[in-house]
């Protein structure tokens, strides 16, 4: 690959954070992290390596205006590493800083705790309640709005 026998990336596996890692400069290497045959996306300063058969895995991070150029997610585990030349190299500090910030921001979070859980069994049983009482609600929603206009048109008489 090429002559730089080491060098320092950042690693992220799904639903974990991101971790600097010292790893051997050699797709061998970049393939045992990865799991696979490697794809190299390039972005900005550095390249982002995944699985070329990502498909079928777990998204990893979302690509919301950070990394627009691709897909809406990255699937399975990625490395975040420079690459000059076609030669991989390591981070320096600012890139490092940089994209462990935007990776812990674009993660996806696989939490399922009981609270995660009772959210969203609180959040269906309201939606659940609105559907059953959709016309009071529909007529509430039209008497709120006739009301807010009513006394608009009060201080607009009031003032003249």
């Amino acid at each position: 690959m090429n002559n730089i026998e080491n060098i320092i990336v950042l690693f992220k596996d799904v639903g974990q954070k991101p971790t600097l890692m010292k790893i051997k400069n050699t797709e061998e290497e970049l393939e045992k992290i990865i799991g696979g045959k490697i794809d190299v996306l390039s972005y900005e300063d550095i390249v982002i390596v995944c699985n070329k058969e990502r498909s079928k895995l777990s998204p990893n991070i979302y690509l919301n205006t950070t990394f627009d150029k691709f897909e809406p997610s990255i699937r399975g585990k990625i490395i975040i590493a420079n690459k000059k030349n076609e030669i991989y190299k390591s981070l320096d500090k600012e890139q490092a800083y940089k994209y462990y910030k935007i990776l812990i921001a674009e993660s996806f979070t696989y939490k399922n705790t009981k609270s995660d859980i009772q959210s969203i069994l609180n959040v269906n049983k309201q939606l659940q309640d609105q559907t059953k009482n959709k016309e009071n609600y529909t007529l509430n929603m039209i008497l709120k709005m006739q009301v807010t206009i009513l006394n608009f048109i009060i201080e607009y008489i009031k003032k003249d």
